[in-house]
């Protein structure tokens, strides 16, 4: 059983918008957007919902996958999927900001040589502090990408998001939010992940 997700318009057309792009033909995509904001749960709705038959390869460079905080060097690992990816293929590199520098120059070393070969569409996501090194690795490798930025909650979709996930069995609408939770949501920024 999979988790209900919390559909906003701007979540909706950034959903749109890739669906459109990846059925154009392979290419690279940038996805940004603070720490929390939603970026790998809206990947993780388009591969589950919008992909069709396209298989999606995840290569999670979170200090590899250990927990502990030790980065690890995934080079291996990424040469590895490009390897066995399969034109049409979606590979989806996640939390780019957490890599070895290594590691983040072979994602774009294995897209502009495998990637570009085999038709592979490759969604790269970071943090928004990391957008113009992203930017940069794409023009130092000749790779054209597509950048695009994913945003906070405004405060009437974080009463939104509150009353979905509290009350489920509601419909979307007007929630009373008590004043400190209001105080707790005002601080998160719109921000819903960890």
């Amino acid at each position: 059983m999979s988790q209900a997700f919390f559909l906003t318009r701007k979540t909706s057309s950034l959903l749109e918008d890739f669906v459109h792009e990846l059925a154009a033909g392979a290419g690279l995509f940038l996805l940004c957007g603070d720490p929390g904001v939603g970026k790998t749960r809206t990947l993780r709705e388009l591969a589950r919902t919008r992909l069709g038959e396209r298989k999606v390869r995840w290569i999670d460079l979170k200090a590899g996958g250990s927990g502990d905080g030790a980065l690890v060097d995934s080079s291996a690992m990424i040469e590895n999927v490009f390897a066995e990816a399969r034109a049409g293929d979606v590979i989806i590199a996640d939390h780019f900001e957490m890599a070895l520098k290594k590691t983040r120059h072979q994602l774009f070393l294995s897209w502009s040589t495998d990637g570009l070969d085999k038709h592979l569409s490759l969604i790269i996501a970071g943090s928004s502090a990391y957008s113009n090194e992203l930017r940069q690795l794409a023009r130092q490798y000749e790779a054209r990408a597509q950048s695009y930025q994913q945003v906070p909650l405004n405060p009437d979709e974080a009463e939104d998001f509150l009353g979905f996930y509290l009350f489920p069995e509601r419909p979307v609408g007007e929630l009373s939010v008590p004043p400190l939770l209001r105080n707790q949501i005002d601080m998160a920024q719109g921000n819903i992940g960890g």
